[in-house]
């Protein structure tokens, strides 16, 4: 194992409105933790039928591109706060690819967002952060809908910083020390 390498942290988007707050999140604890970014889109696979067979094959090439320079730009976005990332794009089940793009880079902890939808499909599919988060094997922060738009960061000394994260139903802040070891 590379000891100088520096520990990654997994944020995956998927370009919807919970983007921003994730990507967010995910910069405050790089910054707080001293840690690069592996930003992450998933493609799920065109499904081939009769009315999709007549497309052309380039299609999902072409989806694969357009995730590629989005993520590219949000690496952009992460590079002016001081923050170094890597865009990666995968196609397949998105939590699968997820842990298993996690898994690969040896990340530390996965952010990913959560868009407040409930309802029937959650109950019969579940949800891409809930399934991330029961097969992990690192700590998953799950961004809610409603986080604050800013984040408190706080060093206190040379050795300990703190991200404090408060949300518009939870009066209470949780807070991470140290970030993880």
């Amino acid at each position: 194992m590379d000891l100088t390498r520096k520990k990654t942290i997994l944020v995956a988007v998927d370009f919807s409105h919970a983007t921003e707050r994730t990507l967010q999140t995910g910069l405050a604890l790089a910054q707080s933790w001293n840690m690069e970014l592996a930003l992450c889109h998933v493609c799920r696979p065109v499904a081939v039928t009769p009315a999709t067979s007549l497309l052309p094959l380039s299609d999902e090439f072409v989806m694969q591109e357009e995730a590629h320079r989005s993520l590219v730009k949000l690496v952009a976005q992460a590079q002016q706060h001081g923050v170094s990332a890597k865009p990666h794009v995968r196609v397949g089940d998105p939590s699968l690819a997820i842990l298993e793009l996690a898994h690969e880079l040896h990340a530390v902890a996965i952010v990913l967002g959560s868009h407040g939808n409930g309802g029937l499909m959650h109950k019969l599919l579940g949800s891409v952060p809930t399934k991330v988060a029961r097969e992990s094997t690192v700590p998953v922060i799950v961004v809610p809908p409603n986080l604050s738009a800013t984040w408190t960061l706080a060093t206190r000394g040379a050795e300990t910083s703190t991200a404090t994260l408060a949300t518009k139903n939870d009066k209470e802040s949780r807070q991470w020390a140290n970030g993880p070891r």
